[in-house]
Order: structure tokens, then C-alpha cells, then sequence
């Protein structure tokens, strides 16, 4: 099977989706870590690059993957430690968890 650049997408994606919420610098690490994971699978002209100022574009990028279910990819701060987190939200509601993670098993087509 032939490694992928969106593989790194859909390693973040399912911790993600096993988290719910994550500390701005786990996110981060993550991402980091499903970029360096596929890096080291995948020939030269399939890496993925990572650099830490290309995470928000990163991030905007999850988060249309989720337009079409009206879950959205927010940030905040967490209030008991002041620190940002990212969070999985459906602001419609019409969602539950487990099918939200059913969900990630989707698009495996890309």
C-alpha cells in the first residue's frame, strides 16, 4: 500500500477525534509527530513538509474537512489553566461522539 501525504492528516484526525479537546501544544506535537511518522514511510516525492508556522493552515484545512457535517475545528482557552486548547464542537448539535468517529473512517477514498 502506498503511503500518502493526507496520511499524516488522517493520523491527526483520528487522535483528534479521541481527544475532543487538546492543548494548543499537544496539537502541535501531533501534528509534528503524523508528519514525521509518514515521512518515514513514504519515498522522497511523497513527504510531507512540516514547519511550525504552516499549523494554522494546517488547522483550517481539518476543519473544512468537517464543513459538510457541521462540526467545526475551534480554538479557546482552556479556563482552568489560561492556556489555548483546541476542541471538536458542533454547534447544531447533531452529532453525537460515536458518530463523529464513525465518521473519520469516511473519506478513505482520499
Amino acid at each position: 500500500m502506498r503511503v500518502s501525504p493526507s496520511d499524516s492528516t488522517r493520523l491527526f484526525i483520528q487522535a483528534f477525534l479521541a481527544r475532543r479537546k487538546m492543548s494548543d501544544s499537544v496539537a502541535r506535537l501531533l501534528h509534528e509527530k503524523c508528519c514525521e511518522t509518514v515521512n518515514r514511510c513514504a519515498p522522497d516525492d511523497r513527504r510531507v513538509p512540516w514547519n511550525e508556522d504552516s499549523f494554522d493552515t494546517f488547522i483550517d484545512s481539518v476543519s473544512a474537512m468537517f464543513i459538510d457535517y457541521d462540526i467545526k475545528v475551534c480554538s479557546d482557552v482552556d479556563e482552568a489553566t489560561g492556556r489555548k486548547v483546541w476542541l471538536l464542537v458542533s454547534p447544531a448539535r447533531r452529532y453525537d461522539w460515536r458518530t463523529i468517529a464513525e465518521m473519520a473512517r469516511w473519506d478513505r477514498s482520499t
